[in-house]
C-alpha cells in the first residue's frame, strides 16, 4: 500500500460562513498544495478542531462573538502551526505582529496576497523542522534499549523501541504498527504526542500522518518527490514540507548512495 503525497493542511476560522467558503475557493484555485480540513465559526470550536486536526496553517479572523482570534492564540501556549490573519479591519494589524503571524490579509482577500502568504508559511514550516533534525541526530543511537508504555482499552501495552515500525495518525488516535503483529494497535494518543516523545529516540515524522522508526527504513524511492519503504513493505511518500529534513536524515544514515 502506498501513501499518497501530502499537502499543507489548513483550518479556517471565521464567524462568517460566506467568508470561509470564499477563502476555501481561493485556496483551491490558487494554492492547490493547501488542503482545508475544516472550518470553525468560534474560538471554542476552533480550539477543539486544532486539537483534532493539528493543522499546518490557521487562517484566523480576529473580530468574532465572545472571544477574538487573539484570545484563541493566547490560550494555545505552544502553537504547532503558522497563523495567517484574515480581517476586514486594518486597525488590528499592529497587535497581530505580537503573535508572530506569517501574514495579515485584508478582506476581500486578493489572490496574489494569499499566494504570497502561503509561500511564507511553507518556508517557515520547512525551516522549523531543522532544529528537530539536529536534536534527533544528537540523541540517535541504533541500540537504544528504551521501552514505551502506551494506553490501550485493557490497560497499557509495552513495546521495545525496535519493535515499532511506524505510527499512523487516526484523527485524535494513533495506530501503532509493530514487528510482532500484522494488525495495528489503536491507542488514545494523537500523532503529535508521539512525535514529541519519540523524535529523540530514533523516530522521524515524514508525513502529516506518519511517524517512522528510522531503524526500519529499508529503501528510498526517488519517484513522486521521494518516498521510503519500511521493513514491512509499506511505502510512504515523504510529505512536501518534511522533505528537506528527511533527506538530511537519510543522507546522514548513508541510505542514499
Amino acid at each position: 500500500m502506498t501513501q499518497q503525497s501530502s499537502s499543507l493542511t489548513a483550518l479556517l476560522v471565521d464567524d462568517e460562513q460566506d467568508a470561509s467558503l470564499l477563502l476555501r475557493d481561493l485556496l483551491q484555485e490558487f494554492c492547490p498544495q493547501v488542503e482545508v480540513v475544516d472550518t470553525a465559526r468560534s474560538v471554542y470550536e476552533a480550539f477543539e478542531k486544532i486539537e483534532r486536526y493539528e493543522p499546518d496553517l490557521l487562517f484566523l479572523d480576529i473580530q468574532m462573538p465572545k472571544k477574538t482570534g487573539f484570545d484563541l492564540l493566547r490560550e494555545i501556549k505552544t502553537p504547532n502551526f503558522q497563523t495567517i490573519f484574515v480581517s476586514a479591519h486594518e486597525s488590528y494589524a499592529v497587535e497581530a505582529v505580537k503573535f508572530h503571524a506569517m501574514a495579515y490579509l485584508l478582506k476581500p482577500v486578493m489572490a496574489m496576497d494569499l499566494v504570497e502568504a502561503v509561500k511564507l508559511a511553507e518556508r517557515a514550516i520547512e525551516e522549523a523542522t531543522i532544529p528537530q533534525y539536529k536534536a534527533l541526530m544528537h540523541h540517535f543511537h541504533p541500540d537504544l534499549p528504551q521501552r514505551i508504555a502506551v494506553p490501550t482499552g485493557a490497560g497499557h501495552q509495552y513495546f521495545a523501541m525496535d519493535e515499532i515500525i511506524r505510527i499512523e495518525a487516526s484523527k485524535s488516535y494513533s495506530n501503532i504498527y509493530t514487528t510482532d503483529s500484522e494488525k495495528p494497535i489503536l491507542v488514545s494518543r494523537n500523532l503529535k504526542q508521539f512525535d514529541q516523545l519519540l523524535t529523540s529516540q530514533g523516530f522521524q515524522r515524514v508525513h502529516n500522518g506518519h511517524l517512522v522508526n528510522l531503524r526500519h527504513i529499508k529503501a528510498y524511492l526517488r519517484q513522486d518527490g521521494g518516498g521510503i519503504v519500511l521493513s514491512d513493505g509499506f511505502e510512504i511518500t515523504i510529505g512536501r514540507h518534511y522533505r528537506k529534513v528527511v533527506m538530511e536524515v537519510l543522507r546522514s544514515m548513508t541510505l542514499i548512495v
